[in-house]
């Protein structure tokens, strides 16, 4: 079958624009699936909390398991799996899950995400907390926000630093 030159380029710009949409529909799906975010807390030497929430718009309709990943690499190579059975995110916990890892190696940084429907989270970031001297343990902490006054920037900052425990003291004023 031979295309004319209209035929061609209408079915070209078809499914440029399909690509292109399905692309973004799943970076907004990352973003309205895990709607609060991703989370770490409670470091120890050999484990940590992760914490992520599901809409529960979207859980009620599909009701699907959650998968976290762990892994020593940023892109989630060689990782780690745990399976979350759908009907453990429930209405009584707000659709929150809320996991405790053990078994981890002291002072090493690991990376997580969580994948819900196939879409998965952003990748989050923890360290463990290390084993005997701790001198050189860096630890940030951020306060008063205000997006009027700096629109967030510390946290990159803070991010792109060699800190192994971030606490945040409240205090945010939203606008």
């Amino acid at each position: 079958m031979l295309l004319n030159r209209r035929e061609f380029i209408s079915l070209s710009l078809s499914t440029l624009y399909l690509l292109t949409h399905n692309l973004e529909v799943l970076a907004s799906d990352a973003v309205e699936i895990f709607d609060l975010g991703i989370a770490s807390a409670d470091p120890t030497q050999d484990g940590i909390v992760l914490w992520t929430r599901i809409n529960p718009n979207i859980h009620n309709q599909l009701n699907k398991d959650l998968i976290l990943e762990i892994s020593q690499s940023p892109e989630m190579k060689e990782s780690s799996v745990i399976k979350i059975p759908g009907d453990k995110i429930i209405k009584e916990r707000d659709y929150t899950i809320r996991l405790t890892i053990d078994n981890l190696k002291p002072g090493q940084t690991y990376y997580h995400r969580f994948t819900y429907a196939d879409v998965p989270s952003m990748v989050g970031r923890f360290k463990t907390l290390p084993v005997g001297d701790v001198e050189n343990y860096r630890i940030g902490f951020v306060t008063c926000q205000n997006y009027a006054d700096g629109y967030f920037t510390a946290y990159r900052h803070l991010a792109n630093e060699d800190i192994g425990f971030i606490l945040h003291l409240g205090d945010q004023i939203y606008e």
